[in-house]
C-alpha cells in the first residue's frame, strides 16, 4: 500500500508523549500505511529533506505537511564531540534523524529557540538574515511541491505559524520563489498557532517558554475537521465509532495536563 506521509515541527511530532498530536490519529480512522516525519523543533529545511527522502525511498500516496516558523536553524552534525557540546545546552540539546527521532551523532540539530547557546548567538549576531530565512523556507516548500508533482503525489499544506507575505513581496530575492509556489496546495493560510489561540482550547494551554504544542483537545478537533476529509480522498475510512469515543478521553487528558501544568 502506498504510504501516507505527514510532517511538521513540534505541533506534528510523533515522539511527543504528554498527549496525542494529530498524526497519531491517522491509523485510527483510515486504512493507511503511515509514516510521520514530524520532529521536535524541526525547521523547514529538515521537514522538506525528510519528506523528500521518504518519497525517494518508498511509494507515497499522499503528503500532508504543517510548515513551521521560517527562522529556525537546522544544522547537520556529524562530529560526536560537537554533539557532546550540544548536550550541555539547556534547550534544544538533542539531535534528530529524518524520521524526527532523537539520535546520537550524526543527525540534525533542530536549533530553534536556542538563543542561550553560543553557536546560535554567534550566528544571530553576525550573519543572520531575515531574507535568507525566507529563502530557505520558500525553497523548502518549492522542493516538496516540485518533487510531489514529478512523482504525481497529491500534497496538502498548512502553516504552523504566521507567515509574512508582505515582507516576501517587497523583496526581489523572494518574489520569484513566491511566484513559483502553488499556493492552492495550502488547505488554509491561517496559521495553526492562530487557530489554536482563537479556539476555546487555548484556555488549557500549558506551553510556555520554549515552543508551542497545542493541547490534546485542539489536536483532536483539528484532525477531525481538517485531516479526515483529506484522508477520505485516498484511503478507506474505518468505523469511526472508537475514534469518536476518544473525544471524552481527550477532554479529560486536556484538563488533567492543564491542572498539573504539564507541557
Amino acid at each position: 500500500m502506498a504510504k501516507l506521509i505527514t510532517a511538521g515541527c513540534g505541533i506534528s511530532q510523533q515522539s511527543f508523549d504528554k498527549w496525542p498530536t494529530w498524526p497519531k490519529f491517522c491509523a485510527l480512522t483510515h486504512h493507511c500505511d503511515h509514516i510521520n516525519v514530524g520532529g521536535p523543533a524541526s525547521g523547514n529545511e529538515h521537514i522538506a529533506r525528510s519528506i523528500c527522502r521518504v518519497i525517494y525511498e518508498t511509494e507515497v500516496a499522499c503528503v500532508i505537511v504543517a510548515w513551521t516558523n521560517h527562522n529556525k536553524l537546522d544544522v547537520y552534525v556529524e562530529d560526536f564531540s560537537k554533539h557532546l557540546q550540544i548536550k550541555n545546552f539547556p534547550t534544544r540539546n538533542f539531535l534528530i534523524n529524518y524520521l524526527g527521532k532523537i539520535v546520537e551523532a550524526p543527525g540534525w540539530w533542530p536549533s530553534s529557540v536556542s538563543d542561550d547557546n553560543l553557536f546560535k548567538k554567534l550566528y544571530k549576531e553576525t550573519i543572520e538574515s531575515e531574507t535568507y530565512y525566507f529563502i530557505r523556507t520558500l525553497e523548502s516548500i518549492l522542493a516538496v511541491q516540485n518533487l510531489c508533482k514529478l512523482k504525481s503525489i497529491p500534497c496538502h499544506m498548512f502553516f504552523g505559524y504566521e507567515f509574512d507575505f508582505s515582507f516576501i513581496n517587497k523583496s526581489p530575492e523572494l518574489k520569484y520563489l513566491y511566484d513559483a509556489i502553488d499556493w492552492a496546495q495550502f488547505v488554509s493560510l491561517d496559521p495553526l498557532e492562530n487557530n489554536f489561540e482563537k479556539s476555546d482550547w487555548f484556555k488549557y494551554n500549558t506551553s510556555q517558554q520554549h515552543g508551542m504544542i497545542p493541547v490534546a483537545g485542539w489536536q483532536y478537533e483539528f484532525y477531525t475537521r481538517q485531516i479526515i476529509p483529506l484522508l477520505d480522498q485516498y484511503y478507506k475510512q474505518k468505523d469511526l465509532t472508537k475514534f469518536q469515543h476518544l473525544e471524552k478521553e481527550i477532554l479529560l487528558i486536556t484538563q488533567d495536563r492543564f491542572e498539573k501544568g504539564i507541557s
